[in-house]
């Protein structure tokens, strides 16, 4: 499509996904995308922020000319909420209280791209976050949890429940449908890991939880969780 563009004289621009990447996870990508997918051949990308057109320019995936950085509009949406309830105690649109939960995948941020594997996972974390999930839901039924994957995700999260029970406490929702916005506002918490949905929580000025152990707390690991 970039090169029928130019016979057409026509722009050809990229809308970039919000590009929150671990350092370790933006080296490894450096050294696979230009080899696996070439250099951006369009005239323009959009990207949030300079993290992400920094990590492009030294993988030769684009040139310093091609990107632009946009900032994030799903951020500002937020922060307008956020300071249209400035004067309310609490910025909270849900009594009844409310937990926002990001499952984490064994696979989140590492290493694994297109047949390169080296082997780490996020097996305690994956693990132990659910299980605290599932104990707290059995002990506070008067907390409505929501837990929130990405939509492909879904199947290998409910594989991921059943290991501790075939049916999940009437207090937890499984539900990746429309926008996120409308949950963290709800919520009274929101518990996660290397997303961008941990930011837009703490811009909405929500307690935010970052699950710390297991393979979080190993020094090999660090490289592969996200600064917020």
């Amino acid at each position: 499509l970039p090169f029928a563009t130019k016979l057409t004289k026509t722009y050809f621009i990229v809308m970039h996904k919000e590009g929150i990447k671990p350092p370790g996870r933006s080296e490894f990508l450096k050294k696979h995308f230009f080899v696996t997918r070439g250099q951006y051949n369009g005239d323009f990308i959009f990207v949030y922020q300079n993290a992400e057109k920094n990590h492009q320019i030294e993988g030769m995936i684009s040139k310093p000319k091609q990107i632009k950085v946009c900032g994030m509009p799903r951020l500002d949406a937020v922060h307008r909420w956020r300071k249209s309830k400035a004067n309310i105690t609490t910025q909270i649109t849900n009594l009844k209280p409310t937990i926002l939960v990001l499952p984490i995948l064994e696979n989140n941020f590492l290493p694994i791209y297109s047949g390169i594997d080296d082997g780490k996972r996020w097996k305690n974390l994956s693990f132990g976050l659910i299980n605290s999930v599932m104990k707290f839901a059995l002990q506070r039924e008067d907390v409505s949890i929501i837990l929130r994957p990405r939509s492909y995700e879904i199947e290998d999260i409910k594989i991921l429940l059943k290991k501790f029970s075939l049916s999940l406490p009437k207090n937890i929702k499984i539900n990746s449908d429309g926008n996120v916005h409308e949950e963290i506002y709800k919520s009274w918490c929101v518990v996660g890991h290397n997303t961008t949905v941990l930011l837009e929580a703490l811009a909405a000025g929500k307690i935010v939880i970052e699950p710390n152990f297991g393979e979080a707390k190993l020094p090999e690991y660090k490289p592969y969780i996200v600064d917020l």
